[in-house]
């Protein structure tokens, strides 16, 4: 079978779940399969450079400049008030992108596309002679529901309350432009199912390499605690920061050290 995989980047290295999780699957897929990935990347960087020794056809595009500071930031976050679409799906559309996703599928006769995160489904919108598949890390909406809630900023909490609504809307429209979906739980699936759909979700989860993380024989040290977490992602941020003031201070009370 051939495959072209869509994606934000190519997930090298390995320093997030996202990361792990894409690229472990992918590696399986290109050992029975013929697998292309296209991402935004440079041609010289060590991550195509892994991906094109792992046998996966890489095809990198020039990188978006989406950078999550300056007026230019802010200017893009005004715009999207006259969007349909949310800020991650419009944030992630690139014209030059969009080109040589159509040139391979002119020339490579794939039979599936594998969009590797809800917003790139934009690009497989109005592809109807190839098959595609949106895999689905997060139910997006979700994620946005959760900042409106928390967000005790005024301002900003009004404008993650549109952005929420647009995700939502979002979500019930793309998948239906595709033909199957996967979800990381049965929690995320029943989300997907829930959307009169004329196919069925599939529940890949995550897993562990077992051969490779095994247990140390190492001593350790007592009363001592680690957070293993990708801290560009606001969840995981959220985590730390309420375990910190919330958990920590308690733990002490019964083990002064730790």
């Amino acid at each position: 079978m051939k495959i072209l995989i869509i994606d934000e980047e190519f997930p090298y290295p390995l320093n997030s779940g996202k990361r792990l999780r894409t690229s472990n699957l992918t590696y399986e897929l290109a050992k029975l399969h013929d697998v292309s990935y296209l991402a935004f990347g440079e041609d010289k960087s060590k991550a195509v450079h892994h991906f094109r020794s792992k046998n996966i056809h890489s095809f990198p595009v020039t990188p978006l400049q989406n950078k999550k500071s300056g007026l230019s930031f802010y200017f893009k976050l005004l715009a999207n008030f006259f969007s349909p679409d949310p800020y991650i799906v419009t944030s992630h559309y690139s014209k030059e992108f969009e080109t040589k996703l159509q040139e391979l599928i002119s020339s490579k006769n794939f039979d599936v596309i594998i969009c590797e995160w809800t917003p790139y489904a934009q690009y497989v919108k109005n592809i109807n002679n190839v098959k595609s598949i949106i895999v689905a890390h997060n139910i997006e909406s979700d994620i946005w529901k959760r900042y409106h809630e928390n967000e005790t900023n005024p301002i900003k909490r009004f404008y993650i309350g549109i952005q929420y609504k647009k995700v939502l809307n979002f979500e019930k429209l793309c998948f239906k432009w595709v033909n199957g979906a996967t979800a990381v739980s049965s929690i995320d699936a029943s989300f997907i199912e829930k959307l009169n759909l004329p196919y069925k979700p599939a529940v890949i989860e995550n897993g562990v390499d077992t051969d490779f993380f095994v247990p140390s024989n190492n001593s350790t040290k007592p009363h001592r605690l680690a957070f293993t977490g990708s801290m560009d992602w606001r969840p995981n941020q959220d985590a730390a920061e309420f375990f910190a003031h919330e958990i920590l201070p308690l733990l002490k009370k019964s083990i002064p050290d730790i």
